[in-house]
């Protein structure tokens, strides 16, 4: 059999295998957590350092601040431990929808989304106001009867962060409150509400306020511990600062408001995204989750999406957390993270600063580009301009070694065979997997 003949045959057996791989992303229920190449759902780790790293880590510390896991294992509301950011699932279609109303003193029903109750359906509005410029009536969200809250369920403003956050599981939606009153017809908004389609790239409009400060979702940045445990997050997660190192002014894509008080070149901007350096070396014999987490870190990065304590990243309450996770990672510091340079994908042919979406032409952020820089597993950048050829993914390295495998079996294990077939392979069909070439 020729080596064409074998690669067909090869690529018969194993490209059903790895029909999905390449359009892997996070998933509720059926639902995706926003398209694949979703800017949250893109490795950034093969991107470069921005210039002005440095600075923005020497801001944050000159000595070195801890990460702090802002989530628990407390999962009793009622609880002084009880720590991070909750979520409820719900079937729209089925669970009786509450009455929404805004606080008239402090909301901002102006930059908020609400669905309306029009009698036997349920139509998302944008902005939440009328031609007045008032709330608009009949308010309603798919809030279940009793919902886990951030801080706990109130029925008066304590001065605390009470997130309510909803995924309609039937529509795919993601309703998010940044501070959720109970009241005795339903629930009393006293900041905003944010909706997310979390089968679309749109970005909220420019200047509105979301849950969080820089208008990202909350969810889809949560570590959550069932990922942990899988050994697999596979997207960004969410980084607070205080607002005296957030520069004031516009924020930086792909977040859309910004309400940090600091100044100078050497201040981050809200939406900077933050890496784990590749020269960080996880080590082996630390928790799956420790490791899940860190992984996620170098790979998918830590996006500057509110104020808060410095280097806090957030995550859902869950008696599943193990207190070595707590302990590992929140041994690393500032110190081993860097500012990334988003700009390929910003400069990129067909970038859209109202879409989420990396441009196709990228393939993805983690392999920063076709003739600009990809990176293999260890996180080093290396050129494939001079080849003229297209970058590699995630999922070659996949294809790579499936192909090997099987190969291997063909040959009888002839390791030697095999590696230069497959590469010769796929060499013909995308000039090969450069990392092993």
């Amino acid at each position: 059999m020729n080596i064409f003949m074998k690669g067909f045959v090869v690529g018969v057996i194993f490209a059903g295998l790895l029909s999905h791989a390449a359009y892997a992303v996070t998933r509720v229920g059926e639902c995706p957590v926003f398209p694949a190449n979703h800017i949250l759902n893109s490795r950034i780790d093969a991107l470069p350092v921005h210039p002005n790293s440095n600075a923005f880590i020497q801001t944050i510390s000159t000595n070195g601040k801890a990460l702090h896991l802002d989530l628990g294992i407390e999962t009793d509301q009622s609880s002084s431990d009880y720590y991070g950011i909750p979520y409820n699932l719900v079937s729209g279609n089925s669970v009786k929808w509450k009455p929404i109303t805004f606080d008239s003193n402090q909301a901002s029903p102006d930059e908020s989304d609400c669905a309306v109750d029009e009698g036997g359906g349920h139509q998302v509005k944008s902005p939440c106001i009328g031609a007045d410029s008032a709330p608009l009536t009949n308010v309603v969200l798919p809030i279940p009867d009793s919902p886990q809250v951030e801080s706990g369920t109130v029925t008066s403003d304590d001065g605390n962060d009470h997130h309510l956050l909803v995924i309609d599981t039937d529509a795919c939606n993601l309703w998010e409150i940044y501070s959720a009153i109970k009241n005795n017809s339903g629930w009393l908004v006293t900041s905003s509400i944010a909706f997310f389609d979390l089968r679309s790239n749109a970005l909220r409009p420019l200047g509105w306020t979301s849950s969080d400060a820089a208008g990202f979702p909350i969810y889809p940045l949560l570590l959550k511990a069932t990922e942990a445990n899988s050994g697999s997050i596979e997207h960004a997660l969410r980084l607070t600062l205080l607002s005296s190192k957030i520069r004031r002014g516009d924020p930086f894509w792909p977040a859309r408001h910004n309400t940090g008080r600091g100044s100078g070149n050497n201040v981050p901007q809200m939406g900077q995204v933050f890496r784990l350096k590749a020269s960080y070396v996880i080590p082996g014999n630390f928790h799956p989750q420790s490791i899940a987490i860190l992984t996620a870190m170098q790979r998918y990065g830590i996006y500057l999406s509110d104020i808060g304590s410095d280097m806090f990243v957030q995550g859902e309450p869950n008696s599943a957390w193990e207190q070595t996770t707590f302990d590992e990672v929140q041994h690393v510091t500032s110190q081993e993270f860097e500012a990334v340079d988003i700009s390929p994908i910003m400069n990129a042919a067909g970038f859209d600063s109202n879409s989420a979406a990396v441009p196709a032409v990228l393939g993805s952020a983690g392999s920063s580009g076709a003739g600009t820089n990809e990176s293999n597993d260890s996180g080093n950048v290396h050129s494939t301009a001079k080849h003229g050829c297209a970058a590699t993914s995630t999922n070659d390295i996949q294809v790579f070694f499936l192909g090997y495998w099987l190969l291997s079996l063909y040959h009888r294990k002839n390791r030697t065979r095999c590696f230069v077939e497959i590469n010769f392979i796929m060499k013909k069909s995308r000039c090969g997997f450069r990392a092993f070439s």
